[in-house]
């Protein structure tokens, strides 16, 4: 065997290469619906089973997971199984991965084998539009939110509005009903000392290639009164702080065998006020 060729069409989909040696199948709108990594092969080294083996780990691995904290998912490789990356190949009609002969058939492979072309319901994504047309997408560290202007001695632009949009993938959640989240941003800045309002808007999904002002707004899933980052600026000091959002009455639409992202913005409720802005990071939870 020197190759895994498997089938791929869709109603209103293409699929076409992403990152990294994975696809993705995007809708007519340019927004990416399943995404999935570079294909992956792994042994059955790391197998704890009892009796006889079909052959003993002799060869020197691609690569080895030992990581204790890896739970036992039989869809993944586990401890000690000699892996290997299978970049995908897509075509018009077929995607095909082409295994590791090395991992394959070497003298220390051990038996089982699996070759799996992963497709998956997508990866966490995020980006950062401005209404004057800049994007930053998937950045990283802190970016401003609200509207980007001068007051209180600080200046960072002529006047335009920062979003930040957050995108997250649904794949440990498929099948369930969602009754309770919270979504976490950190605040790492503010133009003052005194609290301003900051929103959470689901949206529609998000891709590189959206633009301002960005895709359509779903429902209004909260707001916080905050202030954070300022440090020994302010009496009392204001460091670092995570913001949280409830998301109780927001969380229904993960419906059993939905294939929905939780998608979610967070700005400035009051963009026409410089002083709303904020700095937030790009890890929220």
């Amino acid at each position: 065997m020197d190759q895994v060729r498997l089938a791929a069409s869709g109603d209103g989909l293409s699929v076409v290469p992403g990152i990294a040696g994975g696809l993705q199948a995007i809708d007519g709108d340019g927004n990416a619906i399943f995404r999935g990594p570079a294909g992956q092969m792994w042994d059955s080294a790391g197998d704890e089973q009892p009796g006889p083996q079909t052959q003993l780990m002799r060869a020197e691995r691609t690569s080895v997971t030992d990581d204790p904290s890896t739970p036992n998912d039989p869809t993944q490789p586990g401890k000690g199984d000699a892996t290997a990356v299978l970049p995908v190949k897509v075509e018009d009609d077929s995607v095909t991965v082409h295994p590791d002969l090395e991992l394959l058939r070497g003298e220390g492979t051990v038996y089982p084998v699996y070759i799996d072309p992963s497709v998956g319901l997508g990866v966490s994504e995020r980006t950062k539009l401005s209404s004057d047309g800049d994007k930053f997408w998937m950045f990283d560290g802190d970016k401003d939110v609200g509207k980007c202007g001068t007051a209180d001695g600080y200046s960072c632009g002529g006047g335009y509005v920062d979003r930040m949009y957050f995108e997250f993938a649904p794949t440990n959640l498929a099948g369930k009903y969602v009754l309770d989240a919270t979504f976490r941003a950190k605040e790492t800045w503010s133009f003052n000392c005194d609290p301003h309002w900051v929103d959470l808007v689901r949206t529609d999904n998000i891709s590189e290639g959206t633009r301002w002002p960005g895709p359509k707004q779903l429902d209004w899933m909260g707001d916080r009164y905050v202030s954070a980052g300022r440090g020994d600026l302010c009496s009392p000091d204001q460091p670092d702080s995570w913001i949280e959002f409830n998301e109780a009455g927001s969380t229904g639409y993960y419906m059993p065998g939905s294939l929905e992202s939780l998608r979610a913005w967070t700005g400035a409720m009051s963009a026409d006020q410089v002083r709303s802005q904020v700095l937030a990071s790009s890890d929220p939870a």
